[in-house]
């Protein structure tokens, strides 16, 4: 005995992943309020879309310094810092309605 079964259908659900990530001489001062202010908009622009606050979820957050390469004769120096702030969004997907199967 041999089957086959095929079904297609539009996914309703998507789990987007996004983040920004800054640059700045100083941690505080500059890489983490223009990293805030950045995810802000990036909020912001979620919500409009219809995304509600309880399916934005942070899975990363980071601030790393940044240094030169250095060689033989200079040390490695300090540069600033990176700030990486990372979210995953899952929402309910709002498809037009499908075509004929083929």
């Amino acid at each position: 005995m041999n089957g086959h079964g095929e079904v297609r259908t539009a996914p309703d659900v998507a789990t987007v992943n996004a983040g920004v990530t800054t640059s700045a001489p100083t941690a505080a001062a500059a890489a983490l309020a223009a990293n805030s202010s950045r995810m802000t908009r990036v909020f912001a622009a979620l919500k409009k879309l219809g995304v509600v606050e309880k399916n934005i979820q942070t899975t990363g957050f980071n601030i790393s310094p940044q240094y030169t390469n250095g060689d033989n004769k200079n040390p490695r120096r300090l540069t600033g810092y990176q700030v990486n702030n990372e979210v995953s969004v899952r929402g309910w997907m709002r498809w037009s309605p499908p075509g004929p199967t083929r």
